[in-house]
């Protein structure tokens, strides 16, 4: 799990990097984002292309709760959230709706 830390100056690097606004990207987040975006938020959070890559890879779902964890964590929601158990609800409902580990079967 990456820790993502969402400070002034990881923001503002990314910010610079990719010509985007921190806000106005979180505020697109409620619409379907693109993974550029994505990336970009990862980034602001101070993780690597290789952090997101890694995150992607274990679902988007992971990746959407390691950029609110991150987020929650800053004080950006205003509120504490539990993420962590968010995080268990959202892998239960997960496992009750493909039980399998998303291997393919020759069935």
């Amino acid at each position: 799990m990456t820790n993502l830390n969402y400070k002034a100056s990881n923001i503002a690097k990314a910010e610079r990097a990719h010509n985007k606004n921190f806000f106005e990207v979180m505020t697109q987040m409620t619409k379907t984002p693109s993974v550029s975006d994505l990336m970009f938020i990862v980034e602001a959070g101070g993780g690597t292309e290789e952090d997101f890559d890694a995150m992607f890879a274990k679902g988007f779902e992971n990746l959407l709760l390691e950029v609110m964890e991150g987020i929650n964590e800053a004080g950006f929601l205003g509120v504490k959230l539990d993420t962590k158990g968010l995080r268990e609800k959202i892998q239960n409902e997960l496992a009750e709706i493909s039980p399998n580990t998303g291997e393919a079967t020759n069935e």
